[in-house]
């Protein structure tokens, strides 16, 4: 992830609420490119905005659905 959580540094406290919450890095999630809560393997996504927004929270688009965020 780059630009506005790296200027304010944030990366690290967002990583380690995944870590607390998920039981994985956000970081790692979307450098292994899975879903931080299904761990499903990410291969292509519903829409553009759906892909913009995984970069953010790391979710799938079934999680996201689940969710109730998009």
């Amino acid at each position: 992830m780059t630009g506005k959580l790296e200027r304010f540094n944030v990366k690290p406290i967002i990583d380690n609420l995944a870590r607390k919450t998920f039981g994985v890095s956000l970081s790692k999630a979307l450098s292994k490119k899975i879903c931080i809560e299904c761990r499903n393997s990410i291969k292509k996504f519903k829409s553009r905005r759906n892909q913009s927004l995984y970069q953010i929270d790391g979710l799938c688009d079934n999680c996201r659905r689940k969710f109730k965020l998009g």
